[in-house]
Formats: structure tokens, sequence, C-alpha cells
């Protein structure tokens, strides 16, 4: 880890991942469960499969 940024986004792309997973992909659960709109788990799931 290099940086504040690249720590977060680690941290952040873990807790989307695991939550993904526990909810079976249902990105509607999972960003209830993150308390985010549907929307934003959108956009930072894009930035995950660029990376």
């Amino acid at each position: 880890i290099r940086d504040l940024r690249e720590a977060v986004q680690t941290f952040e792309s873990g807790v989307i991942r695991s939550r993904l997973a526990f909810f079976s992909g249902d990105r509607q659960r999972v960003a209830e469960s993150l308390n985010i709109p549907r929307r934003t788990l959108d956009h930072k799931c894009q930035k995950l499969e660029r990376r």
C-alpha cells in the first residue's frame, strides 16, 4: 500500500467482494447492507472490474 487512497480502495474492494459473495451477487441487497445507493455500488463494482 503506497498511500491512503490505495489503502481505502483495497479495504473497500474487500468489503464489497465479501458482501457480493455473501449475498450471491445480489447488488441491491449488497447496497442496502452497506447503506449506499445501488448506483454508487454499481460504480464501485465497475472500478473493481477495471483493476
